[in-house]
Order: C-alpha cells, then structure tokens, then sequence
C-alpha cells in the first residue's frame, strides 16, 4: 500500500497543474543524471516520467536534504544561456524546493545525516524565449494562434521559454536510491510572461516545486 501511495506521490510532480503560462513537452533528451531511463514510466498525464524502488518507505526518514541544484546541459544549450543566469534559476529552484517542503511540515536540514533522504534536483534544459519574438507571439492575433497551434502540433516551440528537471532521491547513509523522475515544461506565450526573458522558466520552477512538495506530504 506504501508503494502504492508512493507512485501517485511521485506522479504529482509530473502531472499537470493549473498553471496557465505553460504545459508539459513530451521531448525529454537522457542526461545520464539519472541511473536508468528505461525503467521510467511514463504519466498517465502529458510526458512525465517516474520510477520509485518498492520498498522505499519515507517513513524511516526523519529529515530531508536538499542540496544546491545541479545544471546538466548539453554543450549547444550551454552556448545560448549565461553563467549568471544559470546560477540565478538554479538557487531560485533550490530556494523554492526548500521553502515549500518546509511549508508542508518536512523537516529539511542543512547538512545531511544518517537518518536523511536526500532530495537532488537537476535542470537540465534551460531556454529563454527571443525577446522580442514573445511579445510579437504574444499579441492575441491570427498569427499567434498558427504559432500556438504549430507548437502544440509540432512539439517545436517557437519564442517562449522552455526548461526541463530530473530529480533523484536516495538514501544519504547508504546511497541507495529510492526514486526518480524527470519533466519537461515550456511557455505558451501567456500575456502575463509577454516580454520576460526567464518568466516562463520561473513560472515552471513553481510548478515543479509545488509537485514535490506536495507528493512527498502525501506520503
């Protein structure tokens, strides 16, 4: 029944959300930040991918660890995005995770001990929409709804923001892991992110937040 409750617990991270400024995208490259894609499975929702051991009990867990959050990108992504502003997404998805987990009742420590799971997240995809594309794609026209429609179609998305996350969660006194998952969510040029370099990835850092925070108080 643990294991049960586990799998919907890790799902909610990656089902869709009320969010209105962005959707799941189903194209999700392999980083090798995770131990096993193929065991993955996919969501009953729009992309998403999990995988929990069967008997991982998070009940033996008194404390959470959330270190700082990993960037896996490949090398042309790397060539489009900023040191500062990889940083900067990174802490604000650090931040958030830590902040929510604690809002749901979790203890979470600085520093790892023996009775921790450990929490590691990754972005491994980070995208900023041509400026100047978004506000132009976002004006509420004829063209912007045959670039909406593309994107939907196409799974290619055109001027909005796009970032995707794995994360892991492993015992911190034997390593073993205990469960997996990875997402993918992009803009779909809302008028609220209409000439934001980063609002579509914020607005995604909050969905994924919030998915965690409260799978794991499910449990």
């Amino acid at each position: 029944m643990k294991f049960v409750h586990l799998l919907g617990a890790i799902a909610l991270l990656l089902l869709s959300s009320a969010c209105s400024t962005t959707r799941e995208s189903s194209a999700i490259r392999e980083t090798g930040f995770l131990k096993d894609y193929k065991r993955l499975s996919a969501s009953e929702a729009d992309g998403g991918e999990y995988w929990a051991h069967p008997d991982f009990d998070l009940d033996a867990y008194a404390s959470l660890y959330v270190p700082q959050v990993e960037i896996w990108l490949s090398k042309e992504n790397q060539a489009t995005i900023s040191i500062e502003s990889a940083s900067m997404l990174a802490t604000l998805y650090h931040d958030q995770a830590v902040e929510k987990l604690r809002d749901r009742g979790w203890y979470v420590v600085d520093t790892p001990n023996m009775s921790s799971a450990v929490v590691r997240l990754a972005l491994t995809e980070i995208e900023s929409p041509n400026t100047a594309g978004s506000i132009l794609t976002s004006i509420p026209i004829a063209s912007t709804m045959v670039i909406k429609l593309t994107s939907i179609a196409t799974d290619m998305h055109l001027f909005v923001g796009e970032a995707s996350t794995e994360v892991q969660i492993v015992d911190a006194r034997t390593g073993a892991l205990l469960a997996e998952a990875r997402d993918r969510r992009v803009g779909i040029h809302a008028l609220l992110n209409m000439g934001s370099s980063w609002a579509d990835v914020k607005d995604t850092i909050d969905v994924w937040t919030t998915r965690l925070a409260d799978g794991l108080a499910i449990l």
